[in-house]
């Protein structure tokens, strides 16, 4: 999935309201860890070295997850581009130029 918006803020918010539709936290499954991954997480292999307060059972509670909740990682990717005219944007709306 790829997610575009302009780099206001009432048009990242909508974009993020689209993706918790699609993908909302606890019904959707997000990505998981194979079974070789959840045993270099639980062996200490390849992580920083850095202590981690309950770590053991953070990763208890996470299981094969990677995110908490089911949650579902997803980038918006934004752009900056004054000229285009359209509704999202600075010309095609009169009350964006005072938002921003």
């Amino acid at each position: 999935m790829f997610v575009q918006s302009t780099d206001v803020k009432r048009t990242l918010q909508s974009g993020y309201a689209e993706l918790m539709g699609i993908y909302p936290p606890g019904v959707s499954k997000g990505p998981t860890m194979t079974d070789g991954e959840q045993l270099s997480v639980n062996l200490g292999r390849g992580l920083p070295r850095m202590h981690i307060r309950d770590a053991n059972e953070i990763n208890a509670e996470l299981g094969n997850d990677t995110l908490p909740n089911g949650f579902v990682s997803i980038p918006i990717y934004t752009f900056k581009d004054r000229t285009t005219t359209d509704d999202v944007s600075y010309g095609g709306c009169p009350y964006v130029v005072d938002t921003v």
